[in-house]
């Protein structure tokens, strides 16, 4: 009859009604249900539903109409106490383990179901997040400060002058390998370039380019120097 009436309600009964035995052991527990809030809200919103669906009914018998309600009813109560419990209490979460679950043909035609709650250790502690090193970047020379810099070389007659202003000017600076390749051209000896190249090395922002550097030297000597200066040898 339940079936004719109340289609689709068959699951959720299965679920909530579990007798007064269910209800006992919630309440000496004080187990709160796994399954999410708004669904058990929602269950009650559906057995409600079902009661006003059972009263309207006018195909049930007077005593059928009784038990029916009297079945939803307690249904509702068990998802209300199980939902007021798990809004109160933290901690162990109960698993419904309704897979497995038992149902018996009693002597009186009646289902009996078997739902078994167990706790399952609810999340644990979380880990602090590991510490990021903060990488700085730094930004090379300006156009304009690489040209003032270029021109302030070229004022120089002898290239230990012009050494001593770059030296003055790279105290603060940065360069790309682009710039300091414009600056090493700037320098006439192989010996100057290779002392300006101890200078510039510490300052390039792009070492993963420091092979474009190779060809401000012209002999293989000056070029294996200029490796082994950029190297860190």
């Amino acid at each position: 009859m339940m079936h004719r009436v109340l289609p689709g309600m068959v699951l959720l009964l299965v679920l909530c009604v579990g007798g007064p035995a269910l209800a006992q052991r919630a309440e000496n527990k004080k187990i709160p249900p796994q399954l999410p809030m708004p669904l058990l809200k929602q269950a009650v919103e559906t057995l409600q539903k079902a009661e006003g669906m059972v009263s309207a009914d006018p195909k049930l018998g007077k005593k059928e109409r009784k038990r029916l309600l009297r079945e939803l009813g307690d249904a509702r109560s068990n998802v209300e106490a199980f939902l007021e419990q798990a809004a109160s209490q933290k901690g162990m979460l109960p698993a419904w383990d309704c897979c497995p679950c038992r149902e018996n043909q009693g002597r009186d035609g009646k289902v009996e179901v078997t739902v078994n709650i167990q706790g399952v250790p609810g999340p644990g502690p979380v880990e602090p997040p590991m510490p990021v090193e903060e990488v700085i970047k730094v930004a090379p020379m300006t156009q304009s400060q690489l040209d003032g810099l270029v021109a302030a070389m070229n004022e120089q007659s002898f290239s230990d002058d012009k050494i001593a202003v770059l030296t003055e000017a790279m105290k603060e600076a940065y360069a790309t390998v682009a710039q300091v390749r414009k600056l090493l051209d700037q320098l006439s000896f192989p010996d100057d370039k290779l002392q300006a190249l101890r200078l510039l090395k510490g300052r390039i922002v792009d070492p993963e380019n420091k092979f474009q550097l190779y060809g401000a030297f012209v002999h293989s000597s000056d070029k294996d120097e200029a490796k082994k200066i950029l190297d860190g040898n």
